[in-house]
Order: structure tokens, then C-alpha cells, then sequence
């Protein structure tokens, strides 16, 4: 299974998507390589923010960075969190990777 990272934003189910980031700042950025890593975010709003890819999903050293991004949902539908933007456009994972996203459940 591939999976396609794409600079519309991964979000919590029912959310559409998110608007790009207008070169927002980083929040986290990684090197990560076919020996697999992890982006996290520990500190700020978007902490919990988490990206872990496993061994084998990149076939060569890839910079992953996550940028805050505004969200939005489809008519009918709120948005569950905040929005983010993972770059760069167009990475394929060869193997599926694991996405955390923090929420206050508290805003429902």
C-alpha cells in the first residue's frame, strides 16, 4: 500500500481539509531516512502532534516538516482540530505510517 503525503492537510475524520500554511514557521521538522524516525511536536498548541514512519517507508533521506495550517470541514460538519500542513508535497510512503493528531475535546 502506498500512501501519498500531500500539502492538503491530514486531519481528524470528517474534517475536509485544511488551507495551506502561507509559509507559516515550522513546528517540527525531521531528516528521515529508510532506517524510519519520528516527528513530534512537544511543546505549544500543537503538542502531541506526532508523525512515526517506520523502516522502509522512504526509500531515501527525506526532510518532513509540519506547519500550522488553518482547518476547515465539509458543509454540515466542524472541524475536530487544528489544521496542519506536512511537506513536502508529493512524498510516497511505501509502507503506511502512523498519524497522531491533538485535539481538545474539551471545545466540542
Amino acid at each position: 500500500m502506498r500512501l501519498r503525503l500531500v500539502p492538503a492537510l491530514l486531519a481528524l475524520p470528517f474534517v475536509a481539509a485544511c488551507s495551506s500554511s502561507g509559509g507559516s514557521p515550522a513546528l517540527a521538522e525531521a531528516s528521515v531516512g529508510p532506517d524510519g524516525g519520528v516527528l513530534e511536536v512537544t511543546e505549544g498548541t500543537y503538542a502531541g502532534l506526532r508523525i512515526e514512519i517506520p523502516a522502509g517507508a522512504l526509500t531515501a533521506a527525506t526532510r518532513i516538516v509540519a506547519r500550522s495550517g488553518s482547518a476547515s470541514a465539509h458543509p454540515g460538519f466542524r472541524p475536530l482540530g487544528r489544521g496542519v500542513v506536512l511537506e513536502p508535497a508529493g512524498v510516497e510512503f511505501r509502507i503506511p505510517v502512523q498519524l497522531t493528531l491533538p485535539y481538545d475535546a474539551g471545545s466540542q
